[in-house]
C-alpha cells in the first residue's frame, strides 16, 4: 500500500510492514464493530455524567501537604488533643468600643461553624485599665478603637460561616485568612470556569471552521472531544476527592492539548480520500499513518503530567493523574470512536464542504527558511540567560497572596495589614507536666523577634495555680490530657524569609527545651512546610519529566539528537516562559511556577514532534531545502489550530480567574504556549535543517566525509544545553536552601577604591557548609552574615559552629594588596584633573586606565585569574565616546564598555568623550580563575593554513610569469619608439612636400577663380591622396591594428606616391596641352584613366561610409567597457571629423565632370603646379620610405602584441595626443572638401591640416618616449614582486607549524594551569572550591547623595535584573 514507505523510518522493512498489518487488522476491526464502538462510549458518555455531582472539589493548599511533614503531624495531634482547631481567620471590627466589642465577639461565637474566638479579653483582664498593660499585647487586639478578632472555623463549614461573619461584620468591616480564601475560592471559581469553558468553546468552534474544509467538521470534532472531556471528569470519581485546580483548568487543558489529535487525524483522512479506492480504507491509511506520530505525542504529554505524581506536594499527583487520564481517554477516543464518526458523517462532511479560508502558507516556510541562522543565534544566546532568570524569581509559596487587591478579599486583607500590621497566630504543644520548663520555654520564645505574646497556661494562668482551680471550658482550651498549649502572636506575614526564619527559630527553641516531643501548627509554619515540600520537588520533577519524555522520544524516534533538539527547544521556551516574571519585578506563585513547567512540556511538545516526523516524511522525497519548506507548509495549519487555542484558553483563566494561582498558571500558559510556537516555528526548522545529516541517512561516502564535523556540531549544541542546565545557579533563595552544597569553602573578596583606583576597603565573604567550621585569616573584624551563631577569633583562626546547611561570614582586611593595581586618571581639555574635579565640569575628556600586575601580592592569582572589567558612560552626559580596545554595548541611555583581561595580562586603555555636567557610575572590575576546557576544531583551520601556503607559492609563480611579460612588453616598446620616429621624420618630409604645393597652387589663384567643384585630374590626385591619407589615419587611429591593417598602410602610402608621380605627370602633360581632351588621352596615355578614376571615387566613398560603420559600432563597445570611458570619447571626437569626409568623396565626383571645363579656361599658372607637384612627388618619396620603415617595425611588433596585452592601456592613453594631431589634419582636409571649388583654398586647407598632423607626430613621438620610460620602472617593479613573493614563500614555508604552535599556546593560556585553588586569605587554608575578586571604583558625583532607608524595596530595571544572574 502507498503509505507502507510513510512510517516508522528507522525500522527494517519486514518488521515495518508487519507493525503496519498488526495495525491495519486492529483498525478494520474497530471499523467492522463501528455500532459496538458508539453505544460503548455513549454508555460512557452517560455513566460519567452521572458521577459528577459524586466528586468532591477540596480548595485547602494546606491539605495537600504530606503526612508526614511537620505542620501536617501537629495538626492531627492538634485535633486528636483539643476541641478547638487553629485561628484560620481574623475579623476586624472598625471604631468600636471594649463593650461593643464584646457583643460582636459573641455573636461571631454564635455563627454556625465557627469553634473559637480569641480576642483581647482571652489574653488580660479588661476590668483594669489599659494603659496599665502591656503595650504590645493589647494593640495586638485592640488599637485605635478597631477591635481584631482571631478565629476558628470549621473545615466543612467554611461558606456558610463566612458567609455569615460578612452579614455580621457589614462590607465597611474586614476579614480575612485561610478559611476565608477557601470559602471566596470554592464560590467563585465555580461560575468563572463556566465562563471560561463556554467562552473557549466558542473560540474553538471559530477556529475550526476557519481551520477545516467543512462546516460539519468543527462539530464533528468537538463532540467527540466533549465525549473524551466527559468520560474523564465522570471517571475522576475513582479519586474520591480532586483539586480546586484540577477541577478548573483540567477539563480546559484537555480540551486544548487533545485537539490537535483529532484535527491532525482529519487531515490524514482527506489526504488519503484523494487516493484510496473508498473512505473506509482512506481512513484505515491515515489512521496507521497518524499512528506514529499522534501516539508519540500523546504518550510524551501523557509523561509530562504524570511527573507532577513524583510531587511530595499532593496537588501535583492528583492534577497529574487526572490530565494524564485525560489524555489517555482522548488518544483512545481519537483511535476508536473518532474513526467511526468521521465515517459516518463523511456524506454530510462533503455536502457542506466551503473553500479554504486560510492562505497556502509555502511563502511563511520559505520565510522561515531564510531566517534559519539568526533564529538559531538568538535561540543560543537567550538559553543561559533564560534558564538563570527563570530560576531567580520571587515566590508566594502559600494562599495569603492568592486574591489580589481588586477583589474584596485582597481589599479586606489590606486593610487588616494597614491597621494590625502583618501578624499571625501560631500553636504550639509540648509535654504538660513540667511547668517550670514550660515558663522557661515562654521566656525564651518571647526573646525571639518577632514574637508579640503568648497565651498559654503559665502566661495566663500562672505556673503556681494547680489545673483543679480552674473551670473545664477554660482548663480544655489550654491543656488536654497529654499536651500543654501555647498559642503565639507574631509579627509576621503568612510567609516570606522573615516569617520562614521565625518558624525556624521557634522550632529550635522548642526542640532545645523538649527535643522530638514538640509540635507547631499555624497558617505560616504550614506555608514554611509548603516552600520545603514543593522546592524540594522542583528538581525531581523537571528530571523526571524531561528524562521520560526523552526516552520516550528515543525508543520512537531511533535517534539520539531528535530527541536532544525537541526536549531543548520546548525546555527553552519554558525557560523564557518564567523568566518575564523575573525581568518584570513580579513575585510568582511557586505552584503554579513548578506545575507549569510540566503541563507546558507535555502539552506543546507535540509541536515540535509533529514538524519534526513530517520533515523526516518528507525528507525521504526530497532534499533538505525543500523538505523543511513543505515542512512548515503543510504542518503550519495544524500546530495553529491547537496552539491558538491552548493560548487562549490560558488567557482566558488569566483574566476571568480572579483566584491568583489560576489566574496565574492561565497567564502562564498562554505566554508560554506563545514562545512554544515561536520556536517550534522559527528555531525548530533551522535546527533540523543543521543537524540533518545526523538523523537523516546519507550516502556512506557522504556519511563518512561529514560524519567528524556533524559530531562536532552536536557536541556544540549538547554542550550549551548541559552548561545551561548543569551548571547555571539556582537563584531561588528558597530552593537553594533546601540543597545539599559540595563541601569547600568558597571566597568572594570584595574591593571597593576610590574615583583613582586606590583601595578604600577589603572585605572577604566566606561561604561554607554547615557544621564545625575552622578558617584561617588576617582580619580586623569577622562577623556572621546569615546565622546567628557565635563567631570566635583567635589571631588568625577563625572559628564557628552552626547547624544551618550554608553558612556566610564576612572578614575585613586591612592593608591589603591585591593581585592587581588599578589606575584611573583623568584629563579635562589636556589639564590633568582629579575624579572630584571632574563631576559636573564640561569638555573634552580623556580617562586613561590600567590595570597591572601588583608585585607586592602573593601568590599567583596575576597569571592564573582573568578580569572583565566594566564602564558606563552616560550618552546623555558623553559624546563622541571612542574606546579603541572596548566591546561596547548601548543599554538603555548607557554606553557600556567592557574589557576582557585574560590571566598574565594587563590593560592599558583610554577613554575619550566630549562631556557635558559630567558623572559617571562606579568602575566594576569582577575576577575569576580561567581554566576552561576548550575543544578546538584544529584540522580545518590547519588546511585552511595549507591552502594559503599553497596560494603563496602560486603567487610567486604568477610574479615571475609578471616579470617575464614586462621584459617581452620593454623590448616591443622600444621597437614602438623606434617606429614613431622614423614616422615623424616622414611626416616633417611630408610637411615639405605641402608646403611647396601650396606655393604653386598660389600662383594659380587668378585661374582658379571659375574653378567649381568638378575638377578633373587634379581632384582624381587630390582625391587618391585623400583616400590614401584616410585609409593611413584609420589605420593609425589604433594602437592594436592588425597586420592586414598594417599592410593596408603600407600599400596606401605607395599609392600615394604613384598617385603623385601620376599627377606630376600629368601637370607635364597639362602643361604641354591644356584642353581636356588632350589631357584625358595624355592622362589615359600615362595609366590614368579618368572615368575609372571617377568610378573608383564612388567605390572608395562607399567603402569609406563602411567603414565609418565600423568605427561607430567600436565607440559603442568601448562606450560599455568599464575603464574605457576616455578613449571612447577620443575617439567619438574623431568620428565627428571623420564624417565630413563623404563630402569630400562626394566632391571629387563632380570636379572631374567639371574638368574640361576648367582645363579650357584656365592656362596660367600651369608651370608652378608642375613645379609643386613634382617637389611633392620627391618629398613624398622620402615620407614613403619612412611609412614602410614604420610599418614593417609595426608589423614587427605586432608579433608581440600578446605580451604587450598588459600594456595596452597606457599606449591607448599616450596615442591620444598623435590622434589628437590627425584629427586635426582631417578638420583641415574636411575645410578643404567644403571648398574644393577653389583649390587655392583647399591646397593651404591641406598645408595646414600638414602642420598639424606634423604636431600630432611630435606628440606620438613623446608619448611613446615616455611608455618606454616607464616600461622600466614596471619592469623594476615586477622584478621586485617577482623577490618579494619569493621571500614571502620562503617565510611562509613553516607557518603551518608555527600556527600549530601558537593554537597550543592559546588553548594552554585558557585551561589555565592544572593546579587546585588556592585561598587569597590565608596560605593555610586548604579545602578551597572557588575564589573570586569583585572590584569597585568609587562613582564621580558631582555631591554625595544620601540614601535614604525605605520600607518598600527598591526595584530593579532590566539591565540590573539580567546583570544579576551572572553575579556569584
Amino acid at each position: 500500500m502507498y503509505f507502507l514507505s510513510n512510517v516508522l523510518y528507522d525500522e527494517s522493512r519486514n518488521k515495518r510492514i508487519g507493525v503496519i498489518r498488526k495495525m491495519e487488522k486492529f483498525y478494520r476491526g474497530v471499523l467492522r464493530h463501528s455500532k459496538l464502538v458508539i453505544l460503548v462510549f455513549g454508555i460512557l458518555f452517560l455513566a460519567s455524567l452521572a458521577c459528577r455531582p459524586f466528586i468532591q472539589v477540596n480548595y485547602d493548599i494546606n491539605d495537600y501537604l504530606p503526612k508526614d511533614s511537620p505542620s501536617t503531624k501537629a495538626i492531627d495531634v492538634m485535633e486528636q488533643e483539643f476541641a478547638e482547631g487553629i485561628p484560620n481567620a481574623r475579623v476586624l471590627v472598625k471604631n468600636v468600643s471594649l463593650t461593643e466589642a464584646l457583643s460582636y465577639k459573641s455573636r461571631l461565637q454564635d455563627v454556625d461553624g465557627v469553634t473559637d474566638v480569641t480576642w483581647l479579653d482571652d489574653v488580660v483582664s479588661i476590668t483594669e485599665p489599659l494603659e496599665t498593660m502591656d503595650e504590645k499585647t493589647v494593640e495586638t487586639y485592640y488599637k485605635d478603637g478597631n477591635a481584631l478578632f482571631s478565629l476558628t472555623i470549621a473545615e466543612n463549614s467554611r461558606i456558610e460561616a463566612v458567609s455569615e461573619i460578612r452579614e455580621i461584620i457589614g462590607d465597611s468591616n474586614a476579614v480575612m485568612g485561610s478559611a476565608v480564601s477557601t470559602a471566596e475560592a470554592t464560590t467563585s471559581t465555580v461560575s468563572e470556569v463556566q465562563k471560561i469553558v463556554v467562552i473557549a468553546v466558542i473560540f474553538v468552534t471559530a477556529v475550526l471552521m476557519l481551520t477545516t474544509g467543512s462546516w460539519a467538521e468543527p462539530f464533528l470534532i468537538l463532540a467527540g472531544l466533549g465525549v473524551a472531556i466527559v468520560i474523564n471528569a465522570g471517571t475522576n470519581l475513582i479519586f474520591g476527592e480532586i483539586s480546586f485546580v484540577t477541577n478548573s483548568a483540567g477539563n480546559i487543558l484537555q480540551l486544548a492539548v487533545s485537539l490537535d489529535y483529532s484535527v491532525f487525524l482529519l487531515h490524514r483522512f482527506e489526504e488519503c480520500r484523494k487516493r484510496a479506492a473508498d473512505d473506509k480504507e482512506a481512513m484505515i491509511e491515515a489512521l496507521c499513518m497518524s499512528t506514529s506520530s499522534i501516539l508519540s505525542s500523546g504518550l510524551t504529554t501523557v509523561i509530562g503530567f504524570l511527573a507532577l505524581c513524583f510531587m511530595q506536594f499532593l496537588l501535583g499527583p492528583d492534577l497529574g493523574l487526572a490530565l494524564a487520564k485525560g489524555v489517555a481517554i482522548s488518544l483512545i477516543t481519537v483511535f476508536i470512536f473518532m474513526p467511526v464518526v468521521f465515517l459516518h458523517t463523511c456524506r454530510w462532511i462533503d455536502r457542506t464542504k466551503h473553500r479554504a479560508f486560510l492562505p497556502s502558507f509555502a511563502g511563511f516556510g520559505r520565510a522561515v527558511k531564510k531566517i534559519t541562522a539568526p533564529m538559531i543565534v538568538i535561540f543560543v544566546i537567550l538559553i543561559v540567560p533564560s534558564y538563570l532568570a527563570s530560576s531567580s524569581n520571587s515566590f508566594y509559596y502559600g494562599a495569603s497572596h492568592i486574591f489580589g487587591e481588586e477583589t474584596k478579599l485582597g481589599q479586606d486583607t489590606e486593610a487588616i495589614r494597614k491597621l494590625a500590621g502583618d501578624t499571625d497566630t501560631y500553636v504550639l504543644l509540648v509535654p504538660k507536666d513540667d511547668k517550670a520548663k514550660q515558663r522557661e520555654l515562654s521566656k525564651s520564645l518571647k526573646k525571639i523577634d518577632r514574637v508579640d505574646s503568648i497565651l498559654s497556661y503559665v502566661d495566663t494562668v500562672g505556673a503556681e495555680i494547680p489545673e483543679e482551680y480552674l473551670d473545664e471550658e477554660t482548663l480544655s482550651q489550654l491543656n488536654s490530657e497529654n499536651y500543654t498549649r501555647m498559642v503565639l502572636s507574631v509579627d509576621a506575614e503568612y510567609e516570606g524569609e522573615d516569617t520562614f526564619a521565625l518558624v525556624k527559630a521557634i522550632r529550635q527553641t522548642a526542640e532545645k527545651y523538649y527535643p522530638g516531643q514538640w509540635y507547631l501548627a499555624g497558617e505560616g509554619v504550614s506555608t514554611c512546610d509548603l516552600m520545603e515540600t514543593i522546592t524540594e520537588d522542583t528538581v525531581k520533577v523537571n528530571a523526571v519529566a524531561v528524562g521520560s519524555i526523552f526516552v520516550i522520544l528515543l525508543l520512537t524516534m531511533k535517534s539520539l539528537v531528535l530527541p536532544v533538539i525537541l526536549v531543548l527547544s520546548i525546555e527553552t521556551a519554558i525557560w523564557i516562559n518564567l523568566s518575564v516574571p523575573y525581568f518584570a519585578g513580579d513575585t510568582i506563585f511557586y505552584i503554579a511556577y513548578l506545575i507549569i513547567s510540566s503541563i507546558q512540556l507535555g502539552a506543546t511538545v507535540d509541536y515540535a514532534i509533529l514538524m519534526t516526523d513530517r520533515y523526516r516524511e518528507y525528507r525521504a522525497d526530497c532534499g533538505k531545502a525543500d523538505a523543511l519548506v513543505k515542512t512548515i507548509s503543510s504542518v503550519t495549519v495544524s500546530i495553529l489550530t491547537s496552539g491558538s487555542v491552548l493560548t487562549v484558553v490560558g488567557f482566558l483563566m488569566g483574566i476571568i480567574s480572579t483566584h491568583g494561582l489560576l489566574s496565574q498558571l492561565g497567564y502562564f500558559l498562554g505566554k508560554g504556549t506563545l514562545c512554544s510556537l515561536a520556536i517550534v516555528f522559527f528555531v525548530l526548522p533551522g535546527l533540523l535543517y543543521v543537524l540533518d545529516g545526523t538523523f537523516i541517512k546519507v550516502k556512506e561516502k557522504e556519511g563518512k566525509r561529514k560524519m567528524r564535523k556533524m559530531k562536532k556540531r552536536l557536541a556544540g549544541f549538547l554542550a550549551v544545553a548541559l552548561v545551561v542546565t548543569q551548571t547555571a545557579p539556582v537563584r531561588a533563595a528558597e530552593a537553594a536552601d533546601n540543597k545539599k552544597t559540595s563541601d569547600g569553602k568558597e571566597e568572594v573578596i570584595y574591593v571597593m577604591t576610590d574615583a583613582q583606583g586606590g583601595i578604600r576597603n577589603v572585605n572577604v565573604v566566606n561561604t561554607f557548609p554547615g557544621g564545625s567550621v575552622t578558617d584561617y585569616g588576617e582580619y580586623s573584624s569577622v562577623k556572621m552574615l546569615t546565622t546567628s551563631d557565635v563567631i570566635r577569633q583567635e589571631g588568625d583562626t577563625v572559628s564557628f559552629t552552626s547547624d544551618a546547611e550554608k553558612v556566610y561570614y564576612q572578614g575585613t582586611m586591612e592593608n591589603a594588596e591585591i593581585p592587581w593595581k588599578i589606575s584611573l586618571t583623568y584629563k579635562l581639555d589636556g589639564r590633568p584633573v582629579t575624579a572630584k574635579e571632574l563631576a559636573g565640569k564640561d569638555g573634552e575628556l580623556e580617562i586613561h586606565f590600567v590595570v597591572a600586575e601588583n608585585e607586592n601580592c602573593e601568590g599567583n592569582f596575576y597569571e592564573d585569574y582573568a578580569l572583565q572589567a566594566s564602564v558606563t558612560l552616560d550618552t546623555d552626559l558623553c559624546e563622541n565616546i571612542t574606546a579603541a580596545d572596548a566591546t561596547t554595548a548601548n543599554v538603555g541611555s548607557d554606553k557600556q564598555l567592557t574589557y576582557t583581561i585574560l590571566p598574565g595580562q594587563g590593560l592599558d586603555t583610554t577613554i575619550q568623550a566630549d562631556v557635558k555636567d559630567f558623572e559617571m557610575d562606579a568602575v566594576s572590575i569582577n575576577g575569576i580563575r580561567l581554566n576552561l576546557s576548550v575543544d578546538v576544531d584544529d584540522e580545518e583551520l590547519m588546511d585552511r593554513v595549507n591552502e594559503l601556503m599553497d596560494a603563496t607559492k602560486l603567487l610567486h609563480s604568477g610574479a615571475e610569469a609578471v616579470y617575464d611579460g614586462s621584459d617581452a612588453l620593454e623590448d616591443g616598446g622600444a621597437s614602438l619608439n623606434s617606429g614613431a620616429k622614423t614616422m615623424r621624420t616622414g611626416i616633417n618630409e611630408l610637411d615639405s612636400g605641402i608646403s611647396s604645393l601650396e606655393k604653386g597652387v598660389s600662383s594659380m589663384q587668378d585661374a582658379l577663380k571659375t574653378l567649381n567643384s568638378k575638377s578633373s585630374s587634379l581632384t582624381k590626385g587630390s582625391g587618391e591622396v585623400l583616400d590614401a591619407l584616410t585609409t593611413m589615419q584609420s589605420s593609425l587611429s589604433a594602437v592594436k591594428m592588425s597586420t592586414e591593417e598594417l599592410k593596408t598602410l603600407k600599400q596606401s602610402s605607395k599609392d600615394i606616391r604613384d598617385a603623385l608621380d601620376s599627377l606630376s605627370a600629368g601637370a607635364a602633360d597639362l602643361e604641354k596641352n591644356l584642353g581636356y581632351t588632350q589631357f584625358k588621352a595624355l592622362m589615359e596615355k600615362n595609366g590614368v584613366n579618368l572615368d575609372s578614376l571617377q568610378s573608383g571615387n564612388e567605390s572608395a566613398q562607399s567603402d569609406f561610409s563602411t567603414l565609418l560603420s565600423s568605427v561607430e559600432s567600436t565607440v559603442e563597445k568601448l562606450k560599455k567597457t568599464e575603464g574605457m570611458e576616455e578613449e571612447a570619447a577620443a575617439l567619438e571626437k574623431q568620428l565627428e571629423g571623420l564624417q565630413s569626409y563623404e563630402k569630400l568623396f562626394a566632391g571629387n565626383t563632380g570636379a572631374i565632370a567639371g574638368m574640361k571645363e576648367y582645363l579650357d579656361s584656365v592656362e596660367g599658372g600651369a608651370d608652378s603646379l608642375n613645379e609643386g607637384l613634382s617637389e611633392l612627388s620627391a618629398s613624398y618619396s622620402d615620407f614613403h620610405t619612412g611609412i614602410s620603415g614604420l610599418t614593417d617595425t609595426l608589423l614587427t611588433l605586432s608579433g608581440k602584441l600578446t605580451t604587450l596585452s598588459d600594456g595596452v592601456d597606457t599606449l591607448v592613453k599616450n596615442y591620444k595626443k598623435l590622434d589628437s594631431g590627425i584629427n586635426e589634419y582631417t578638420d583641415g582636409v574636411a575645410a578643404i572638401v567644403k571648398s574644393y571649388k577653389q583649390v587655392v583654398s583647399g591646397v593651404s586647407s591641406l598645408a595646414k591640416g600638414s602642420k598639424k598632423l606634423l604636431k600630432g607626430s611630435r606628440n606620438l613621438e613623446n608619448g611613446t618616449e615616455e611608455f618606454y620610460e616607464n616600461l622600466s620602472v614596471l619592469c623594476d617593479g615586477a622584478l621586485e614582486l617577482s623577490d618579494g613573493t619569493g621571500e614571502l614563500q620562503e617565510e611562509t614555508g613553516t607557518m603551518d607549524e608555527e600556527v600549530q604552535d601558537r593554537i597550543d599556546t592559546i588553548l594552554a593560556s585558557l585551561e589555565g594551569k592544572d593546579t587546585k585553588t588556592v585561598s587569597f586569605v590565608s596560605p593555610k587554608n586548604k579545602n578551597v572550591k572557588s575564589v573570586q575578586f569583585v572590584i569597585k571604583t568609587a562613582a564621580v558625583e558631582k555631591k554625595t547623595k544620601e540614601t535614604v532607608e525605605k520600607d518598600t524595596e527598591t526595584q530593579e530595571g532590566f539591565i540590573d535584573k539580567f546583570i544579576d544572574l551572572f553575579r556569584p
